[in-house]
C-alpha cells in the first residue's frame, strides 16, 4: 500500500515537539536497528491516535520472536509490522525488556498496540514530506556517519550511499535559519549520540535524498 500524492504537508513538523516521541534507545551490539525503528513509530502513532503520551513498547518481542527477520543480525523494513499484525499486537517495554542480544521467544505477552495495516511511502523526498507530516516513518539509508560532513549542524552525507544499511525513524522536517532544508531522524545509538539521540539530515539535495533517506520508507496503521 502507497501514500497517495494527494495529501499536502506543513512546510515543518517536529513530533518531539508534540510529545509523542520517546527518547532515544540504545540497541548496543545488536544489529537491531530494525526492531528499534519499527518499535519508535509503532509508540509515534498509537500516541497520535489515542493523544496519550506514547507507550514504550517492546524491541526485544521482535528481536527473539519475529520469524520474518534475524534477530540481531538485522531486519528488512515492513516486516516487523507484518509480524505484529500476524500475532495480534506487541507488548510494553517492561513486561520484555530489551536485553542486547537474541533470547528464547516469549511470545505469549498481553498487546499493548495492535496494528491494522502499514503504508509504503513513494521513494521521493515530496512524498516522504507528506508521510512525515502525518506521523514519523521508518526507513533504511545508507547509514555511515562522517564527522567532517556535518555544515550548519546538518549532516551532508560524505561517506555514505544510498544502499541500505541502517534503520532510523524520520520524525520531522524543518529548514534551518539560513535556508538549510533537513530531515530529523531518530537513531538506536543512546541519548549521548547526536542530539540526544536524534540526527539532522540534509533536504531536498536529490532524486531519493542524502544517504538515500527517501529511499525505503513505510509506517503503521494502528
Amino acid at each position: 500500500m502507497r501514500l497517495m500524492d494527494s495529501v499536502l504537508a506543513s512546510s515543518c513538523i517536529d513530533w518531539r515537539m508534540m510529545a509523542v516521541v520517546t527518547a532515544a534507545k540504545n540497541q548496543g551490539a545488536c544489529g537491531s536497528c530494525w526492531a528499534f525503528t519499527s518499535v519508535a513509530t509503532m509508540e509515534s502513532a498509537q500516541a497520535i491516535r489515542t493523544r496519550t503520551v506514547p507507550p514504550l513498547l517492546s524491541e526485544q518481542l521482535l528481536v527473539d520472536c519475529d520469524g520474518y527477520d534475524l534477530g540481531c543480525r538485522g531486519g528488512f523494513l515492513g516486516n516487523a509490522f507484518r509480524w505484529v499484525i500476524q500475532i495480534g499486537g506487541i507488548t510494553w517495554a517492561p513486561l520484555y525488556p530489551y536485553i542486547g542480544m537474541s533470547g528464547m521467544c516469549q511470545r505469549f505477552k498481553p498487546a499493548a498496540v495492535r496494528l491494522r495495516s502499514y503504508r509504503w511511502v513513494v521513494p521521493n523526498e515530496v512524498s516522504l514530506m507528506q508521510a512525515v507530516a502525518q506521523q514519523p516513518v521508518e526507513h533504511y539509508y545508507g547509514g555511515v556517519y562522517d564527522g567532517r560532513c556535518f555544515w550548519n549542524g546538518v549532516y551532508i552525507g560524505g561517506a555514505c550511499g544510498t544502499a541500505p544499511s541502517h534503520a532510523i525513524a524520520i520524525v520531522g522536517y524543518g529548514t534551518k535559519p539560513g535556508g538549510t532544508k533537513y530531515w530529523i531522524g531518530k537513531n538506536s545509538w543512546s541519548g549521548s549520540w547526536g542530539d540526544k539521540g536524534f540526527v539532522y539530515l540534509l533536504r531536498d539535495s536529490a532524486r531519493v535524498g542524502v544517504c538515500g533517506v527517501a529511499q525505503q520508507a513505510r509506517y503503521p496503521i494502528i
